[in-house]
């Protein structure tokens, strides 16, 4: 029946080999329907397509087969049977379904929604799932995947590294003996997205140890372990090895799922290397490709926007769709205000600078800009000490491209300090590019000024001016008088000339 066989070794796909080879076209589909999971992970998806097209379909499908029939895209034409209620009664079959169809949504790029069908089969894999042993024959270990993977790219890393960890045993289930290299590759990538790269290390080393199996879902978790590889190269600073590892797949869309991760990595270091240019040229080709898809939720709607702020040049207009709250974008702002001299708005504290959070990076970068503010205000003991106790930090948790968030002046504050020579001895060892913040302003406009300069920029006159904010046209006149002097400008053109480089 054809010489085209998907190497199987589980269970299931031994038993369907032997109906395909025994020509039970009838028993092919019963069991095609009892153990689609299993199947549907077991086979090459293209080979199974060209085993399911050599059987006649019964009278009418189950939903199961039907499912790995869509799946595979196989030329079956037949009705299909009504699905048979999801109860408290079935908890495998419940688990399952929640499994593909989570993974349906985040392929949809609906991480978010998926959760709500991963915590719907949450009480189940309790019953099926035993206290000490596994004694659910795999699914478990599948659910985990699927609840981890789902977790992760919604943004909450935490979730995502309790969800994996319960599916970390060594034992390979029979049905599905990827998942334990596959939740490892998982497991380091959250871990490298998260900031903590020496966990990050420690199961990428893991997952490279285990061997690979004959299921078509190992290259799959082989590029889960190149995206890990350079996550680790990249905050490690081995710049050389990055770009050998970039170069491999110089496109986020080569992976799929992963595309916002790929993209995320990929212009940080491109951003880091002083590509700027060619970091906004990926951003452009991952738009053009339609992405984020339409109704994205997660981290999957927000990484196009990230990667854009990532490129963003002094004094460049901020890209649309961004998210206030976005821990990355309020760093980019930072990087915006310190660069352009406006120190005011980098001196207060942030809430995304709390550490526990979901990725640790963003948490750094503010801290380490926020110090630096303080020592340009005058604060420099206090500075000090805060670039001293982040900097630590930056080094335990191994992410050293942080240090790009550092201006030649905060590394003098600390160069005779421990932390600072070892960060001085990094960014010249590995050409890291520094902040360079210009000077527009003698000293920080105040709120009132920013807000007389705005509208001047739109061209109101003072008394314009002095009604829209209410205020005497002599308040005006003051207010302007003391930013001219401040912004060193005499004419209304040249101040507006300078509002537009500060971007206010």
């Amino acid at each position: 029946m054809g010489d085209q066989r998907p190497a199987v070794t589980t269970p299931a796909g031994q038993e369907l080999m032997a109906l395909h080879d025994a020509g039970e076209h009838e028993g092919f589909y019963a069991h095609l329907e009892e153990n689609w999971l299993e199947l549907w992970y077991a086979c090459d998806p293209t080979q199974l397509r060209q085993l399911i097209e050599q059987h006649e379909p019964p009278a009418c499908i189950g939903a199961g087969a039907a499912l790995v029939v869509a799946l595979t895209g196989a030329a079956v034409s037949a009705p299909v049977a009504p699905r048979r209620p999801l109860s408290s009664d079935d908890p495998r079959r419940l688990v399952q379904t929640a499994a593909i169809e989570a993974g349906d949504l985040r392929m949809r790029g609906r991480p978010v929604a998926a959760m709500e069908r991963i915590d719907d089969a949450a009480p189940a894999i309790r019953r099926i799932s035993g206290a000490f042993l596994d004694t659910s024959d795999g699914i478990a270990a599948i659910y985990a995947l699927q609840a981890g993977s789902t977790a992760l790219l919604a943004g909450d890393l935490v979730a995502a590294r309790a969800h994996f960890l319960r599916g970390a045993s060594p034992v390979r289930p029979a049905r599905f003996p990827f998942a334990a290299r596959d939740t490892a590759a998982k497991m380091a990538l959250t871990h490298a997205m998260a900031g903590d790269m020496g966990e990050a290390q420690h199961w990428a080393t893991r997952a490279h140890d285990l061997a690979h199996t004959e299921s078509w879902v190992e290259t799959l978790i082989d590029d889960t372990l190149w995206l890990v590889d350079y996550f680790i190269a990249l905050e490690s600073l081995e710049l050389d090895r990055a770009e050998k590892i970039r170069q491999e797949k110089p496109s986020p869309l080569s992976h799929l799922e992963w595309w916002a991760v790929a993209l995320h990595v990929q212009v940080r270091h491109l951003a880091i290397t002083r590509r700027a240019s060619s970091a906004a040229e990926i951003c452009d080709a991952v738009a053009a490709a339609g992405l984020p898809q339409p109704g994205s939720d997660g981290w999957q709607a927000v990484a196009l926007t990230q990667a854009r702020l990532m490129c963003r040049a002094p004094g460049a207009p901020e890209p649309h769709g961004v998210v206030d709250s976005d821990p990355w974008a309020v760093v980019s702002r930072r990087v915006h205000h310190l660069t352009l001299g406006r120190i005011d708005q980098v001196v207060t504290p942030h809430d995304a600078e709390d550490t526990s959070g979901s990725d640790v990076r963003p948490a750094l970068a503010l801290r380490l800009l926020r110090a630096q503010a303080l020592h340009e205000s005058g604060q420099s003991d206090e500075a000090r000490a805060l670039l001293r106790d982040t900097l630590t930090t930056v080094f335990q948790r191994g992410v050293l491209s942080m240090l790009a968030y550092l201006t030649p002046s905060g590394l003098e504050l600390i160069a005779d300090t421990t932390e600072g020579a070892t960060a001085a001895a990094l960014v010249r060892k590995h050409d890291v590019p520094l902040l360079e913040c210009v000077t527009l302003t003698s000293a920080p406009l105040t709120p009132a000024e920013v807000d007389v300069l705005r509208l001047l920029a739109l061209r109101r006159t003072r008394q314009e001016i002095a009604d829209e904010l209410f205020l005497s046209v002599h308040t005006v006149k003051s207010h302007l008088a003391s930013a001219y002097r401040k912004l060193g400008v005499r004419t209304r053109d040249e101040a507006v000339a300078k509002v537009q480089q500060l971007a206010l």
